[in-house]
């Protein structure tokens, strides 16, 4: 019986290996990485051993130690990506027996009041999953270097602002009346009377004389004509009426004095 037992563990040594093969370790190591992570983009230098062929998919993590509030995001190619989709994270291409080696861009993005408590130590690993999404957190935290945060602070305005100031209230200004412009008033045109302007027939200061009397006389003679003229153009409204009340103070007087003298002559002719 003793012998059998021995003969068993005999063979399991020497088949085992055979049989049970060993998995690999695979070894993620971040070799350049920024000390201190700001508001904008970064880069790490990572390396991969002893995975197995196939696709995997990188992903950094930022985290405070001691804690697993993970926050970050991650180029993958196109744009940046932070939650839970493994797929949507950097794809690399790994080879069995050959270290990848490569660049990883990452940033802080929005990380909430619980996974970011301010400026300080946190810090970074890189998270490596497989073609059909597992991942190993004691890689990933093999992997993990430390490093300082250090953002901007908000210079947003403050909170112990005023919301609402007190606004002085418009006086209120008297409008100014507008003044009435004074119409013109209609004045009467006269007809400017015709204006006896001396005409010189020549440079001889004789004939200029003899030309200015000859017309000053026949000035005299047409005044007459204007007065007449200005006499006809007068209207003839006012004798009108004039004659209309002599004609009605005469029929006035026929009807006030006819039947006196009709009785008169009723009297004369009865006695």
């Amino acid at each position: 019986m003793k012998a059998i037992s021995v003969l068993i563990a005999l063979v399991l040594f020497l088949f085992a290996p055979l049989v049970f093969k060993p998995a690999l370790a695979v070894t993620v190591t971040i070799a350049n990485f920024p000390a201190t992570i700001t508001d904008e983009p970064f880069t790490i230098t990572a390396s991969i051993s002893g995975a197995s062929s196939g696709t995997n998919y990188l992903r950094v993590d930022l985290y405070k130690e001691g804690t697993q509030n993970y926050f970050g995001e991650t180029f993958n190619g196109s744009d940046w990506y932070g939650d839970s989709t493994y797929s949507q994270y950097l794809p690399i291409v790994v080879q069995s027996g050959i270290t990848w080696n490569g660049t990883v861009d990452g940033r802080i993005g929005s990380p909430t009041g619980t996974e970011y408590d301010g400026n300080g130590t946190y810090k970074l690993r890189l998270r490596r999953y497989t073609g059909g999404g597992g991942n190993t957190a004691s890689e990933a935290n093999n992997s993990a270097v430390t490093i300082s945060i250090n953002l901007p602070a908000p210079t947003g305005p403050p909170t112990n602002t005023p919301t609402s100031t007190n606004t002085p209230t418009p006086t209120n200004i008297p409008t100014p009346t507008k003044t009435p412009t004074p119409k013109p008033s209609l004045t009467p045109t006269l007809n400017p009377s015709s204006k006896l302007t001396p005409t010189t027939t020549s440079g001889v200061l004789g004939e200029n004389t003899q030309s200015l009397s000859k017309n000053s006389e026949k000035a005299d003679k047409e005044a007459p004509k204007i007065e007449a003229s200005s006499l006809q153009n007068k209207p003839l409204f006012p004798l009108i009426f004039i004659f209309i009340g002599v004609i009605f103070l005469i029929l006035c007087v026929i009807v006030i004095f006819y039947p006196f003298l009709k009785k008169l002559k009723e009297e004369k002719f009865n006695g």
